[in-house]
């Protein structure tokens, strides 16, 4: 009696084997061939066809206004793509910045041939700001690695709310008449002289700077060269502008390969926000030729004001 309940117990025991443990089947029963696509396969195949198109129409979305936007204060728009990308395309916040910076080359590309059909270009300026951009743009984006999320969001934050008040304070500090803000872009383009030697050397000084944010932050770095140039040149705000968008092409473009090979870029969402920015930077462009200047001066600070305090204070 005692060796048949011990035989039980033994037989209880999960995986046992022996005589109570029924047999496995040696081969596996026959499942009839399908000839079709199960409905979960393609009811995924449907999702991700919606998710697909989300994304596209988010991207469009965040380029057209990034655009528009970055034409008129002067960047690549970078600074509005970033948290928006992270908000509502949901990237990471490095694949943020590497896939912003690919977008700002279209920005800058729409922006500037809409600034230069109207003769608010300084090439010369813009290709001194872009040669040495170049240069630092690489190692910008390279530091990303070793600066967290949290951390970037923060230091552009800061960064954009010390530059923001400086262009409209620099026509009360030049003594600007009161009608300075009206003239026209005709005007403006009469009165600009080109720039010297000296100037031209400062505007490669700030390219050192705006290609190192531009890489790191994936914007144009037009927070630096918009101010600097207000600074540095006696121009129209509108050529401001149209020579920054025209500076950071060529840096953008460096500065996004490296994040490329990086892998810090969202392949998916680039058509649509592409697409976006190049018609937004154009529209924006030719809105800013018709918007008095003090009034773009205004935008430019307290657009930088509030995203600045975002960035840095996580409102």
């Amino acid at each position: 009696m005692r060796a048949l309940s011990s035989l039980l117990r033994a037989c209880r025991r999960p995986g046992a084997r022996g005589l109570c443990a029924p047999a496995k089947p040696s081969v596996s029963p026959r499942v009839p061939a399908q000839t079709g696509p199960p409905a979960s396969a393609e009811a995924t195949g449907a999702g991700a066809a919606a998710a697909g198109y989300s994304v596209h129409l988010a991207s469009g979305a965040i380029g057209l206004f990034a655009g528009a936007f970055g034409s008129l204060a002067g960047l690549g728009g970078g600074v509005v793509m970033v948290p928006l990308l992270t908000s509502f395309a949901g990237l990471s916040q490095h694949a943020a910045h590497g896939t912003s910076l690919v977008a700002v080359v279209s920005t800058g590309l729409g922006g500037c041939v809409s600034f230069a059909s109207h003769g608010q270009v300084d090439w010369p300026a813009a290709a001194a700001i872009a040669a040495t951009a170049s240069l630092s743009a690489v190692a910008g984006a390279r530091a990303t690695s070793r600066l967290s999320g949290a951390t970037l969001k923060r230091l552009m934050g800061v960064f954009m709310m010390a530059v923001a008040p400086l262009v409209p304070l620099k026509g009360y500090l030049q003594h600007r008449s009161s009608a300075g803000g009206e003239r026209t872009c005709a005007a403006d383009a009469e009165q600009h002289a080109p720039l010297s030697y000296s100037a031209l050397a400062q505007c490669a000084a700030v390219g050192v700077f705006s290609g190192a944010l531009s890489g790191m932050f994936g914007v144009g770095g037009g927070s630096i060269v918009t101010p600097a140039l207000a600074f540095i040149a006696d121009m129209p705000h509108q050529a401001v502008l149209g020579t920054t968008l025209a500076a950071m092409v060529l840096p953008s473009m460096i500065g996004a390969r490296t994040h490329w090979q990086m892998g810090n870029v969202a392949v998916r969402a680039l058509p649509g926000l592409l697409a976006g920015t190049a018609l937004g930077a154009m529209g924006g462009a030719q809105l800013a030729m018709v918007v008095p200047q003090e009034a773009l001066r205004w935008f430019f600070c307290g657009a930088f004001l509030l995203l600045g305090a975002k960035g840095a204070f996580k409102l």
